[in-house]
Parts: structure tokens; C-alpha cells; sequence
């Protein structure tokens, strides 16, 4: 479509169980309820193709075995609403700006939530209500006004990979509607108003030994989550602080704090691609250091696709790439590249963006590895000159990148 239908609710009212939908790019305004087993993805990906909810939940899943791939989802109420629905798969979506959850789940359960940027939203990030055995990996879950995942009466979920970040409440573990034996570890959990409110019963690292690098020196342990706000030590220098990290005055611990970003463990075999800038916030004048490290600590060579883009959801922008590069990584590869950017007069308004990164496989385009960050740009000064569009202000990022 639009090959054969002009919306995407009509392409759906007309395919059958296991039918392949593929969304042509464009801008669609409609509410979509899926009450089949179908895949949904677009043809060239989020940035590409747009879905406004004009205020109800932009897509609706009410049969067990849907995938829903590759949309930005923005302007509904919930982004994404699993009712009785299991088994599903949620990847590579920017859920950006809806009035409720980025993603709610209610009396589902074996879903899989990957790889989504879920950015600004004002009832929270992700919602697992009466919802088990989910796994939420690889998220970038930012800026929500709400919490960033938030548990009611749900259990046995692995929450794993997530950069949780500023928003209000990081992670709510319900006490009035108990909550148990979730597991949580690798996590990044970073300058939330509240990183966690948890009480009891839940696993707050890996439930086995992981062989890493940390530092350049290998070692074999159990890994915990990064929080922004641990203030221990690490006397042997492995990455894992040496006191546990309390948890939301509930009981709770991590017994095996990370001393930084999950990224700067290197987790034998798998590949893997982090992206940060020394500072949050930059203003005209300023020069943006932005670093990216790719690691193969396996012992093959691997051949992959790096790609780069920019979000900026204030202003309805939401991906704009910045380089897609064929990368060869041989054995025991691991580099970072820094690129300064010169910020410019970019505009009488603030605005906050969200570089993303991945490493995908040559072959079959499976994401292998998928990072983001967080930051804003502050408007002072230089009031006369030249406003420039969010398009300019792109080519400007991607001319710093060439030189």
C-alpha cells in the first residue's frame, strides 16, 4: 500500500492471518486496530513513514502473533495498546509525543519490545499492566512526563539494554498491584526525577555469570544496571561498585552496581555500538563532542551496516540520516571515533534531539546493536541572525562529519 489501499486500517480489513503489510512512506492519520495475526512494517523504515494517531491509540492489537516494525507513532492517545493480545513483536519504531503510554500492554504476555526510541510522551514511556514473561531490550526510553516503564500486577518479565533517561519516574514497580520476579540488569538509568520506586521480590542483575572486558581486562561476573546517582567505589577496578545500590527505599538492591554506561561492558562474542556527547546541553558557539565506539570481541569478522540519524520531536522531526556506512570489523575490533560539531545560530527556540545508532547485519538487516542520546539545544544569543529550518541545521551536523 497505498498500491492497493489508501489506509492502512483498509489494508488490514482485507488481508488475511500471516499476510505481510507493507506501508509505503508518507504521513497516515488514522487509528488502526489489528484483530488478526499479520506483520505491519514499512518499507523504508520510521523516518519515512508517519503515523498520527490525531488523538486515539495509533495502533490497537487484539490477536496473538502481530509485529509491528518501522513507524514514527505520534499525536494519539496510546501509541501502541496490546488488549489481550500475546506473543507479539514491537521493534525499530519511534513512539514519540502521544497524550497517554508510548506503549501499553494489558493481559498480554511474551511479547517482545526492541529497539524502539519512546520519547516524550505524557502518561510514560512503556505501561505493563497484568502483563508476564515480556521481554523489553535495546529501548531508549526518554524525557516521558510519566514513568519511564511502569509495572502493575506483572511478573517473570527480563528487562534488559534500556537507556532510561529524564524522565519523571525511571522504573515503577507498583506496590499496590504486586509485582515480582522481574529481572533487570544492564540497564542505564540515568537523571530521572525518581530513578526507581520498587518494593521487594524483584532481581536487579543478571541471574548468571557473563564473561566481559571492562577497561581492557576481562573478567567474569554478575552484572548489574548503571544508575546516575550510585555513589560507591570500585577498589579492584572491574566495573561493578563495590557496595550495593539501594532501590527505591523498599528493599530492594543492586548487588552489582555498574560503575558506568552498560555500553563500556563489552559482552564476549556480541557486537556492539555506543554513542555519547560530553555534554546535555550546548547553545551557539558551543563545540558538540560526539563519540561512537564499535567493538566485535568475537573471533570472526563480521560485516555490518552502520547507520546515524537525528530526531527532533518538538519540532516534528523525526529521523534524518546522518551516515549509512558498510563496515568490515575484524576479530578483536574495538575503536571510537569523535566528531566535533561547531553548534550554530540554530534557531529562537530551544529544542531537545536524540542521536540514534545501530549496527545492522549486512545480509539480512537485522539490528545487532542499537544505542541513543539525549541533548538540547539551548537558544541564547546571536537573536540576528539568519532562523534556520531543522533540515539546515542537519546538513550543517553532516558537513562536520566530512571534514
Amino acid at each position: 500500500m497505498p498500491d492497493n489501499y489508501a489506509k492502512i486500517q483498509w489494508a488490514v480489513n482485507n488481508a488475511s492471518a500471516g499476510d505481510t503489510i507493507i506501508v509505503r512512506d508518507g504521513t497516515y492519520y488514522e487509528s488502526v486496530t489489528v484483530s488478526k495475526r499479520l506483520t505491519i512494517k514499512s518499507e523504508n523504515g520510521s523516518d519515512n513513514c508517519i503515523v498520527d494517531g490525531t488523538g486515539s491509540t495509533v495502533f490497537t492489537l487484539e490477536a496473538d502473533g502481530i509485529r509491528i516494525e518501522g513507524f514514527t507513532i505520534t499525536g494519539s492517545w496510546d501509541g501502541i495498546y496490546l488488549k489481550y493480545s500475546n506473543n507479539n513483536i514491537i521493534s525499530r519504531n519511534s513512539i514519540i509525543e502521544n497524550g497517554g503510554y508510548g506503549i501499553h500492554l494489558y493481559n498480554s504476555n511474551n511479547n517482545s519490545i526492541s529497539e524502539n526510541n519512546i520519547i516524550e510522551n505524557d502518561g510514560g514511556g512503556i505501561f505493563l499492566r497484568d502483563s508476564n514473561k515480556n521481554i523489553i531490550s535495546g529501548n531508549s526510553i526518554m524525557e516521558n512526563n510519566e514513568d519511564g516503564i511502569e509495572f502493575s500486577s506483572s511478573s517473570n518479565n527480563i528487562i534488559s539494554r534500556n537507556n532510561i533517561k529524564n524522565n519523571w519516574r525511571g522504573i515503577y514497580l507498583n506496590h499496590f498491584y504486586h509485582s515480582s520476579n522481574n529481572i533487570l540488569y544492564l540497564n542505564n538509568i540515568i537523571n530521572n526525577t525518581y530513578q526507581v520506586t520498587s518494593v521487594g521480590e524483584n532481581i536487579w542483575n543478571s541471574t548468571k555469570k557473563i564473561i566481559y572486558t571492562y577497561n581492557g581486562t576481562q573478567y567474569t561476573n554478575y552484572l548489574g544496571n548503571y544508575w546516575s546517582n550510585y555513589a560507591g567505589s570500585d577498589a579492584n577496578g572491574d566495573g561493578i561498585g563495590d557496595t550495593p545500590h539501594s532501590i527505591g527505599g523498599g528493599g530492594d538492591k543492586d548487588n552489582y552496581p555498574l560503575m558506568e554506561r552498560f555500553e563500556n561492558y563489552l559482552i564476549e562474542g556480541k557486537l556492539h555500538i555506543s554513542i555519547t556527547t560530553d555534554k546535555t546541553e550546548y547553545t551557539t558557539g558551543d563545540i558538540m563532542l560526539t563519540n561512537i565506539t564499535i567493538a566485535n570481541p568475537s573471533k570472526e569478522t563480521k560485516h555490518v551496516i552502520f547507520n546515524w540519524w537525528v530526531t527532533v520531536p518538538s519540532k516534528r522531526f523525526y529521523t534524518a540520516p546522518l551516515a549509512t556506512v558498510p563496515m568490515t570489523l575484524p576479530p578483536a575490533y574495538n575503536i571510537t571515533f569523535t566528531y566535533p560539531i561547531t553548534v550554530g545560530y540554530w534557531g529562537a527556540d530551544s529544542f531537545g534531539a536524540v542521536f540514534c545508532v545501530t549496527l545492522t547485519n549486512q545480509t539480512s538487516g537485522k539490528i545487532i546493536s542499537f544505542d541513543a542520546t539525549f541533548w538540547n539545544y539551548e537558544a541564547r544569543g546571536a537573536k540576528e541572525a539568519r532562523e534556520k529550518s531543522i533540515e539546515s541545521i542537519v546538513s550543517e551536523i553532516k558537513r562536520a562529519l566530512h571534514r
